[in-house]
């Protein structure tokens, strides 16, 4: 649908995304609460716990996920 517009922070995620789905609107993005303000962006091993916050609290319910990459992003 084009209403929708997603937003994807891992360009590998959102380049799949397209090859699969020609239509999607989608662009890769981090979303925070400052503008132009660079930041940490954790990967982690299943992708969609991936996020600008520490993982914390979210390893006592999901104890095999790890942080695989750190990368800069705006």
């Amino acid at each position: 649908d084009d209403k929708i517009l997603w937003i994807e922070a891992i360009p590998e995620v959102v380049n799949k995304m397209k090859e699969n789905n020609s239509g999607i609107n989608i662009i890769q993005a981090v979303i925070t609460d400052k503008d132009d303000d660079q930041v940490n962006f954790m990967i982690t091993n299943n992708v969609q716990s991936s996020s600008i916050f520490s993982l914390k609290t979210h390893l006592q319910e999901h104890p095999h996920v790890f942080e695989k990459e750190r990368r800069k992003a705006k």
